[in-house]
């Protein structure tokens, strides 16, 4: 979880800006079949889907937001060379 605190004393390149939270949740297992390990991981960031300017975002100018909810999902098979 990241806790953003308002922004009131912006230096000459940052203007102020709103208090937000921010909320990632993540899990992940692997499974071994015969001689291969396999990884599998869902991430989710931004879960309550806030609307927020980070405070050196450069589109907050325009009225461009951060990233909203974001779900990643990670499937990994490893394999090796052998000689």
């Amino acid at each position: 979880m990241d806790f953003i605190f308002a922004q009131n004393h912006p230096s000459v390149f940052e203007k102020k800006g709103d208090p937000y939270n921010l909320i990632r949740l993540g899990w992940g297992f692997d499974i071994q079949l015969k001689h291969q390990i396999i990884n599998f991981n869902v991430t989710v960031n931004n879960l309550p889907n806030v609307a927020y300017f980070d405070y050196l975002l450069t589109l907050k100018d325009v009225g461009i937001y951060n990233t909203g909810r974001n779900i990643s999902v990670n499937l990994k098979i490893p394999f090796g060379l052998k000689r």
